[in-house]
């Protein structure tokens, strides 16, 4: 894998993935998302594992789609990819693979503010785990990308990694809930840039939604992309 497929497939595996034992000393690397497309690529990006349509929980519910590695050594190589680039939780949750092999754990890696790799990891995360807006059928229609989680160092990192907007808390839902912390990022500009800079690693449809939600900024703000696109990036708003 190249450095930005890695990090996207990093995101994506923070966001969705689990590490399983389920029977298998060496364990098993899985993600189960509805977007077909997305599980495909991780497919694709590896060269690992199988993808299984697992159906429906029911009618109302779309089709959830597997990508699951479980070769003993196909793990441990997997592993060994994904581990610089996870967080504390998901770092401390595939520990017994590396036990399983007698390996030490790869020591974390930082992710520099606007590098390729750090959009492509955010994009990972975004596909996900994120919103994007506004979308067709919003009412009230207004710029969004945000991403909400229990894993605040994973906020965290998406402010960043990316350079773009807030980290808040958010309310629990419940009294038994953990903690949530959300990244959100509101103004045209922003919103804009990030969108730019994910769209060409998101699946089909984040990049629907994607394609709408800059349209929309465009007329809106009288955009120029082409123009402006690298101010944007650069922080520097039109």
């Amino acid at each position: 894998m190249s450095p930005d497929e890695r990090a996207w497939l990093t995101g994506i595996v923070e966001g969705e993935g689990t590490f399983v034992r389920a029977g298998r000393p060496g364990g098993q690397i899985r993600v189960v998302m509805t977007d077909q497309d997305v599980i495909q690529r991780l497919q694709i990006v590896t060269g690992l594992g199988l993808v299984h349509n697992r159906g429906r929980r029911s009618a109302q519910y779309k089709i959830a789609w597997e990508w699951a590695v479980t070769r003993r050594e196909n793990v441990c190589t997997l592993a060994k990819e994904l581990a610089p680039l996870l967080l504390r939780r998901r770092r401390e949750s595939l520990q017994f693979i590396f036990d399983a092999a007698g390996r030490m754990l790869p020591p974390a890696e930082e992710l520099p503010t606007r590098s390729p790799e750090s959009w492509a990891w955010a994009a990972g995360l975004i596909e996900g785990e994120g919103w994007i807006g506004p979308g067709p059928r919003a009412v009230r229609k207004s710029s969004i990308v945000a991403v909400e989680s229990t894993d605040h160092d994973v906020i965290e990192r998406l402010a960043a990694a990316t350079g773009f907007g807030h980290v808040t808390s958010v309310d629990q839902r419940a009294s038994d809930w953990k903690p949530g912390w959300r990244w959100s990022v509101h103004s045209q500009a922003d919103v804009y840039a990030v969108l730019s800079a994910i769209l060409p690693l998101l699946g089909n449809r984040r990049a629907g939604r994607a394609h709408y939600a800059l349209n929309w900024i465009a007329e809106r703000a009288g955009f120029e992309p082409t123009r402006v696109l690298p101010l944007l990036l650069s922080g520097q708003a039109p």
